[in-house]
């Protein structure tokens, strides 16, 4: 099953191009070294989990921070909330028009020996509301011994990445048969690749994952080994990179056609 969201997120300062360039400025070697996103999610919490501590302990200092987390916290989700949609060319139309290649590609040379699915879904920037609808219609008629997920995600940027893992609390990895996979399937169409990112940020991916089906995240990076132009409202469809998406599409297929040679009857 490939899956792609087709909806696009609001903006907001804490968005601003220009943060995630700081440690590639003041801190390049760190950066360099770095295999995981800044936990972007961790502000939201912290703030109400150090007030409560500075409570309990009585320690003033500590409830006056947190009290200036939480605070700064808020201000963010309104000027989220005040904000328009972006265009979302890359987060993740990218994606919904691999699926159409996909698509297309299939249906001039026919896959034999499997079922592929192709699900593109709604809120994913609303915690995955949209996969979580599918999985509640859906989950119970695909056997997770006899099916794997490809989520597709902003494709459009520079370097595609097989993502590792992700996790916004706790960091779950794919399985690594998965990663190993799509990295053969590069490797076979003669496509670059890159590993050992993971993201804290959360993708459809994990709805499958969390119910125990194979799961994997195909997506790309810029040089800040994030989205590019993420929730800003430049993610418009002149910047993308689209030999990105067509090397994302030839990835996808080769993985296709290798799964269904290796295991007739799965639904990919």
């Amino acid at each position: 099953m490939l899956i792609a969201h087709h909806d696009a997120a609001h903006s907001g300062l804490i968005f601003h191009p220009i943060l995630p360039r700081i440690p590639l400025k003041l801190a390049p070697r760190l950066h360099a070294r770095a295999g995981t996103s800044f936990p972007l999610l961790y502000t939201v919490w912290v703030g109400p989990v150090m007030v409560c501590a500075g409570s309990i302990l009585g320690l003033r200092r500590l409830l006056a921070a947190g009290l200036a987390f939480a605070g700064a916290a808020t201000a963010a989700m309104v000027d989220i909330g005040t904000r328009a949609s972006v265009p979302g060319a890359n987060d993740n139309l990218s994606s919904v028009g691999a699926l159409l290649g996909l698509a297309a590609a299939l249906r001039d040379r026919p896959l034999e020996g499997a079922r592929v699915l192709f699900v593109s879904t709604g809120s994913e920037e609303s915690f995955s509301e949209g996969m979580q609808a599918f999985g509640e219609r859906h989950f119970d008629e695909l056997d997770p011994g006899r099916t794997e997920m490809v989520c597709l995600e902003c494709i459009g940027g520079p370097t595609l990445v097989v993502v590792e893992g992700e996790g916004m609390l706790r960091m779950r990895d794919y399985p690594i048969h998965m990663r190993e996979a799509l990295a053969t399937a590069a490797a076979d169409a003669g496509e670059p690749i890159t590993r050992g990112l993971r993201t804290t940020a959360a993708t459809d991916a994990i709805i499958g994952l969390r119910a125990g089906y194979a799961v994997a995240t195909l997506a790309s990076v810029d040089e800040t080994k994030l989205p590019m132009n993420y929730h800003w409202p430049n993610d418009t469809a002149d910047n993308l990179h689209w030999s990105t998406i067509e090397s994302a599409i030839a990835v996808c297929e080769r993985f296709l056609r290798m799964r269904a040679e290796a295991s007739a009857g799965t639904t990919l």
